[in-house]
């Protein structure tokens, strides 16, 4: 046989030295999620929120995709919403890009896809805590144990919330530059790419853990400009990077999403719903507040609330050895008190230190649950489990901490076994809990076995850090798809999209556009979303100007909505047309109007109670005379004679309409009104009404006339346009930052400013 070159065979060796190790976490993470990686059998799918909101978002994104169209607005709930601005669909993430264009199987995303997708957002979380582990000089091994830990424990091996977890994917990023900046290495770049790591959070589609992670930079800047690690001015040119890049990243997200806020109503939980300027009550903190009884889920797995705690004995006796024997390293105080300010803040009203920051920092109070901060503590505890690895691979032999941490370990284990032996003898329910404390029990007893054969010198250091891996894969497969759903126990909430396909099927089958209404409580799910049927309600975000006068009847009409789907009518002149199997019957709305309208008469009304005043008259009756909504006086004639005027384009985001006027007069289009929509008659651009309170309209003169509207919403295009020049100055920083160093701190060029680029 022959050899390959010496240079070649190091290539070779380089490339599995540097990918092994993450294709060995990709190998951990699959056997982790087995479930949905391997077999058909399972989901994370079979779950209200999952099944009812978020599946039916990604369905109709994927649509779109594969269209060849953006989705900006969605035409099927509420008679139309921003989609963007309503962060959770995560429109504007550029990873879920690559979901929506997977080949859909008829017309649908596959469960066996969405499978994946949770799998690869676990990843890459476990993968960008590799990296930070790997930048504090961990071992490989010990970097690939904490990256399990992050990846597949906690907050974010527990929750199945895509938007969510794809906003921690990035905060051992946002750390790890962080970090970099404090060490001084390239501190110019690195506050930029930590600035963008964060920004990019954002983008995910919720706010709740970039708020948090936003906060503990904020200590730790604070933090660093108190310890004086740089002069004042090259610290707070680094605290702007660091903003800057933030801001620009992120506002591609944060924009619209501020605009859709200020226009909608938010149900949080409270007696009320709140709007952009209403604080989330406190109250509702404290519900999604941590139980501080939940400090004991961090090795017993069914101990939760509102968040899973869940770090497994192994990983918390290694981040304890962690800390203790490698205090002195430099980065480890700083992740002690990072990991302890995530746990507390994680407790909410427990403590004051939360209630102090809820009332102190703007925009904060958006964030209502503070369970989730746990993940900052899941985060730091993963990298001290790094650092406790490598100091018992290194020294086992000469830390006293060992042989106390395993002498609680297995007094731990035997107290277990101990609970669950009495369980099954004395309790009537014998499968109480037992499974898995008993799992515990065991996993402190391997735990203890370990560390005292590592003690004793029995076991090298090498060898006892892979039994420490495989016990840290041991523990945390008591909490990795534990919920998942059997396709065996049925997946009844999941199963319930596909049980309506023929009143799918005959409502697509109706000439013209037509709108739907529900009954939520046999059709909980985004239907219109999910299968392309628009319907006026929704399991989403709301404009306030449909909550106004969702009540009437007579505005539903308005709407057009033609069909309701029911066990029984909703009104009393609707006729059954349609009953599908499963039970349900479609109901025609005789009182519906067509989409699309004009008229010629019109009332303006100054307030609320004058618009809902002007609103009791049968719809009918409003069809003749538009109500507008502080509009003033808009010049119009009623000439006696009709007009003509069809719809004859219905998109997405762009609607055209012919209009044979026989005068000046308003045509009404019965779709949500709403900022970011634009209007041209002939080309010529022409103010949007709001006609009713909720709907667009806009005066067309006499004559025919081309009508087109289109959405364009300026927060999406500027915010995009920001986020874009973001990641294009990235790149400029890294070429120039020598010059950039020199430029910014007016140094001569030389061992000082060359320094700041190393």
């Amino acid at each position: 046989m022959h050899s390959l070159p010496r240079t070649e065979g190091r290539w070779l060796s380089e490339i599995v030295r540097k990918l092994g190790p993450p294709a060995i976490l990709f190998g951990i993470t699959v056997v982790m999620f087995w479930k949905i990686a391997l077999t058909s059998q399972y989901t994370w799918l079979n779950a209200p929120d999952y099944a009812n909101q978020v599946l039916p978002w990604l369905q109709f994104q994927a649509r779109e995709w594969h269209a060849g169209r953006f989705p900006l607005w969605d035409p099927y709930h509420w008679a139309g919403q921003p989609l963007v601005g309503q962060m959770q669909p995560g429109a504007v993430y550029p990873l879920n890009w690559l979901l929506f264009l997977t080949p859909l199987k008829n017309g649908f995303l596959s469960t066996t896809v969405l499978n994946w997708y949770q799998v690869l957002i676990h990843f890459m979380a476990a993968l960008a805590c590799y990296w930070l582990a790997r930048d504090l000089k961990r071992t490989r091994l010990a970097a690939v144990l904490a990256g399990t830990i992050f990846g597949m424990s906690g907050f974010v091996g527990t929750t199945e919330w895509p938007q969510m977890v794809n906003g921690a994917v990035w905060t051992p990023l946002v750390l790890m530059f962080f970090l970099r900046v404090q060490r001084g290495e390239r501190p110019l770049l690195n506050s930029a790419l930590s600035g963008a790591c964060l920004g990019v959070s954002f983008l995910s589609g919720h706010h709740q853990v970039p708020l948090f992670m936003g906060l503990l930079m904020a200590g730790l800047w604070l933090w660093m400009g108190i310890s004086r690690t740089f002069e004042a001015r090259q610290y707070w040119v680094f605290l702007a990077l660091f903003g800057l890049f933030a801001a620009l990243c992120s506002a591609a997200q944060v924009l619209p999403g501020q605009e859709f806020g200020k226009i909608a109503l938010r149900w949080v939980g409270a007696k009320n719903p709140v709007g952009w300027n209403d604080p989330v009550p406190y109250i509702v903190h404290s519900q999604y507040s941590m139980n501080p009884v939940s400090m004991l889920g961090l090795i017993v797995p069914w101990i939760v609330t509102s968040a899973n705690p869940f770090l497994g004995m192994t990983g918390l006796t290694l981040a304890i050895t962690g800390l203790v024997a490698s205090w002195k390293e430099r980065q480890v105080p700083l992740l002690t008190g990072a990991a302890i300010g995530g746990l507390i803040f994680s407790l909410g009203s427990t403590s004051a230190f939360h209630g102090f920051l809820y009332a102190l920092v703007p925009g904060l109070e958006k964030a209502r649950t503070p369970a989730v901060a746990i993940f900052v503590f899941t985060l730091c505890a993963s990298v001290l489990a790094a650092y406790g690895v490598d100091v018992i691979r290194s020294h086992a032999q000469e830390l006293r901490i060992l042989q106390s941490l395993s002498r609680i370990a297995f007094g731990l284990g035997i107290a277990a076994f101990l609970i669950v032996f009495c369980v099954y003898t004395f309790v009537e329910s014998r499968a109480f809990l037992q499974s898995r404390t008993a799992a515990v029990a065991l996993g402190a007893l391997l735990l203890a076995a370990v560390l005292e054969c590592a003690r004793r010198g029995t076991l090298d250091g090498r060898t006892a850090a892979y039994l420490l891996l495989g016990l840290v894969m041991f523990d945390l497969s008591s909490v990795v798809g534990y919920a998942y759903t059997s396709r065996e126990q049925g997946w009844g909430i999941l199963d319930k999209l596909d049980a309506d396909r023929d009143i799918v099927d005959y409502l697509h089958s109706q000439p013209g556009l037509q709108r739907v209404g529900m009954d939520t409580q046999e059709i909980p799910y985004n239907m219109g979303d999910y299968f392309g049927i628009q319907e006026v309600e929704g399991y989403n975000g709301i404009t306030t100007n449909i909550v106004r006068v969702n009540g009437l009847p007579q505005v539903r009409d308005l709407l057009g909505e033609s069909f309701y789907v029911g066990r029984k009518p909703l009104r009393v002149n609707q006729t059954p047309v349609f009953t599908g199997r499963s039970g349900l019957i479609v109901f025609r709305n005789p009182e519906a109007g067509a989409r699309v309208w004009t008229t010629h008469r019109m009332v303006d009304v100054t307030s609320e109670t004058e618009l809902l005043a002007a609103l009791q008259h049968p719809a009918a009756e409003l069809r003749e005379r538009a109500v507008l909504w502080a509009q003033g006086t808009v010049e119009i004639e009623d000439c006696g004679h009709s007009d003509e005027v069809r719809i004859t384009r219905y998109g997405q985001s762009s609607i055209s309409i012919d209009a044979e006027m026989s005068c000046p007069g308003l045509l009404i289009l019965a779709d949500t009104y709403a900022p970011g929509w634009r209007a041209s008659v002939d080309g010529a651009p022409t103010r949007i009404l709001e006609a009713y309170g909720v709907i667009r309209g806009l005066r067309v003169p006499a004559g025919h006339h081309r009508v087109e509207f289109s959405y364009r919403p300026r927060s999406v295009l500027f915010g995009g346009a920001m986020t874009l020049l973001g990641f294009l100055l990235l790149p400029l920083v890294t070429h120039y930052e020598p010059s950039l160093a020199r430029l910014l701190f007016l140094q001569a060029k030389g061992d000082r400013a060359k320094s700041l680029a190393i």
